[in-house]
């Protein structure tokens, strides 16, 4: 289990981190430099987003817990590793393409 949890650090600390960083500075800079269309689905779209960060900090945390906690490895926690990011990742391109109106007014 040690290599596993060694590996785990390693893909969060140089591959997830940075992609998510770069993923939030680059969407910030492309809203900021053009002129991104907006719509009653952009507030719906980066509360999602948000999430996306909020969880990611709580995989840091659970990296972080790896080697002292034996309950992270519990089917529970495999399900919300799985289910939660899938669910915002669908969220968010869904709302980034099909642009829904939301029975909102723009």
């Amino acid at each position: 289990m040690l290599r596993l949890n060694v590996m785990a650090r390693m893909v969060f600390v140089w591959v997830a981190s940075p992609a998510a960083v770069l993923a939030i500075v680059t969407g910030t800079g492309l809203v900021a430099m053009t002129d991104a269309p907006t719509g009653p689905w952009l507030p719906l779209k980066l509360t999602a987003v948000a999430g996306m960060v909020f969880f990611h900090l709580y995989c840091g945390h659970i990296v972080e817990r790896l080697d002292t906690s034996p309950s992270l490895r519990g089917l529970r926690l495999r399900l919300l590793l799985l289910v939660v990011p899938g669910v915002l990742v669908t969220l968010v391109f869904w709302l980034v393409l099909a642009k829904p109106t939301l029975g909102l007014a723009a």
